[in-house]
């Protein structure tokens, strides 16, 4: 399963690789990306 970040496209193994990206790529805090749905699990084949 990949976190992908619908900002700017990137993608992640883990929910907290994204979170950390989310906080220091775009200033996001950890309040708005908890309250949002930014993430999206992806099941690749």
């Amino acid at each position: 399963m990949k976190y992908i970040c619908k900002i700017c496209g990137k993608e992640y193994n883990t929910k907290n690789a994204l979170r950390s990206h989310l906080r220091r790529k775009h200033g996001w805090s950890f309040e708005k990306i908890d309250s949002r749905l930014i993430s999206e699990r992806v099941i690749r084949k």
